[in-house]
């Protein structure tokens, strides 16, 4: 996995100051300070190298989708095509030179081939969101076609983009664009199309029934019980199965396990009135149990088979939530001995960067992923859902600060966290960008809740009214109806009594 790191970065600033045509896998593999063997066992050829940075836009492009403005499937379109044409002004010389390999259908990275699949599928579930969400969508049973529709244009698009030297004339065609959508609709030109599409895109109709049937039960377990923000429907919406389906399709066609990500399980928080104190206790095995029980849900329908990977955050926020970084540490060694279900595994900063003090790798993370503070605002203000998440992060940020610093007035304590969000979602971003170059297939969970839609889906570990709440961020309170969680100051307020295990804090009991 880190070396797979190393060769991505080092292929991406390479090819950037170099171009493709004079960049050789040799290059690359000096540049990483790694064997041209050891490149070739991950990338076979530069083009697949090119082609993983490709990758990367799709998941780019997939992000913007989930934060356009309302409108119409035409005027979201345009929209999501200003982002395209822009990454590939950007990446220009590296695109180019991917193009006549991309056109070739004997070619390993054909743009309609399997070894592209992957990133088809991410650009599919972008547009299935311009699609879902507009204001004029489509019936249900009709957006995967009109999906394929649109992706035949993006592709257009992108060809006009890098076959002129610059991208007025791109810029031309996205005008035509609204007339184009609306002749589509006609009986006639509905009926060419659907008739085209059938056979360039849509070539095995039968098994691409069965396939979308399987990935939609499979989606199902996942959006069953999903952590969604105030205001938001729980379950699976038509614009959320748009963005996720392309993905669990590729899977199931390659016969391949259902990859899961979930950035999670960081340390206790340092705050007394909510945690029960600085080790994983009853909320964090409770919480690993369910996570068993979903991998159970999801073979019982997909029996190639589930991985889930736990991306610990803890070295990433530690310093910015007054954590020392040795209790990640401690916290992260307890945890791991929790583990003791093969089908889930472990990465964190270490794991991607090496073994060095947590402040420079958090420091690595920042200068590979990071956007600017400027950038952020700017997309607050745009997007409502990112401006929820900021203010649900300032409020768990005051409640620590608070509770930590009382003589600080409620204000000050405020102001300051309220920056303090801003530089969390920062360096959640990098961390999500980093964990998606190291788990390109992967689909996203999250412990937080999520707008409608979301590039993450959110998973309820435990039961909670809070939908913030977190088992590193409460405590387990075990009554007769079950196990939930609360903050321990609201669970001792109702007369709850600590347990021990082990010498150590486990829960609380109710009465």
């Amino acid at each position: 996995m880190r070396s797979r790191l190393l060769i991505l970065e080092a292929a991406t600033k390479r090819f950037a100051a170099a171009g493709f045509d004079d960049t050789s896998v040799k290059d690359v593999a000096e540049a990483a300070g790694l064997s041209v063997g050891l490149v070739c066992r991950y990338f076979p050829t530069r083009e697949h190298l090119a082609l993983a940075i490709y990758d990367r836009l799709g998941d780019e492009l997939a992000a913007h989708s989930v934060e356009l403005a309302e409108g119409d499937v035409g005027e979201r379109f345009v929209a999501l095509m200003r982002v395209r044409i822009a990454q590939c002004e950007k990446n220009r010389r590296t695109l180019t030179a991917l193009l006549g390999r991309a056109l070739d259908p004997q070619s390993p990275l054909y743009l309609l081939g399997s070894t592209t699949e992957g990133i088809r599928a991410k650009v599919q579930g972008a547009l299935g969101v311009v699609v879902a969400s507009a204001g004029d969508a489509p019936a249900p049973s009709d957006i995967a076609r009109y999906v394929q529709l649109l992706y035949t244009m993006h592709l257009g698009i992108v060809l006009a983009t890098l076959m002129r030297p610059d991208a007025s004339w791109a810029l031309a065609l996205l005008q035509r664009v609204p007339m184009a959508l609306t002749w589509s609709r006609t009986p006639l030109v509905s009926g060419l199309i659907r008739s085209g599409l059938d056979g360039l895109l849509l070539d095995r109709p039968r098994a691409r029934s069965a396939e979308r049937h399987l990935a939609r039960e499979l989606l199902e377990v996942l959006f069953r019980d999903n952590r969604v923000l105030p205001g938001v429907s729980q379950g699976l919406s038509d614009a959320s199965e748009a963005l996720h389906l392309p993905m669990i399709e590729s899977c199931i066609r390659a016969k391949a396990p259902l990859q899961l990500v979930l950035p999670a399980f960081p340390a206790k928080a340092p705050n007394p009135h909510k945690v029960l104190g600085a080790l994983p206790d009853l909320a964090e095995r409770r919480a690993l149990e369910r996570l068993s029980e979903l991998l159970d849900e999801l073979e019982a329908v997909w029996p190639a088979g589930v991985q889930l990977t736990i991306c610990s955050d803890g070295h990433v926020f530690a310093d910015a939530v007054g954590l020392a970084d040795a209790e990640v540490d401690r916290y992260r060694h307890a945890l791991l001995g929790l583990l003791d279900d093969p089908r889930i595994g472990w990465f964190d900063l270490s794991t991607a960067f090496g073994d060095a003090k947590p402040a420079k790798l958090r420091a690595q993370l920042m200068s590979r992923y990071a956007a600017s503070e400027e950038a952020l605002r700017e997309r607050a203000a745009r997007s409502p859902a990112l401006a929820a998440q900021l203010d649900g992060i300032h409020r768990f940020l005051f409640e620590d600060e608070h509770a930590l610093h009382p003589q600080q007035s409620k204000n000050a304590a405020k102001k300051k966290t309220r920056a303090l969000a801003y530089e969390v979602v920062r360096r959640s971003e990098a961390w999500g960008a980093l964990v998606t170059d190291a788990f390109p297939r992967a689909l996203r969970l999250s412990i937080h809740p999520q707008p409608d839609p979301s590039t993450k889906i959110g998973v309820n570990l435990l039961g909670v009214a809070d939908p913030w709440l977190t088992p590193w961020h409460a405590a387990a309170v075990v009554d007769r109806a079950g196990t939930r969680l609360m903050h321990r100051s609201d669970a001792e307020a109702l007369g709850a009594r600590l347990v021990l295990e082990d010498g150590l804090p486990s829960h609380l009991e109710l009465p």
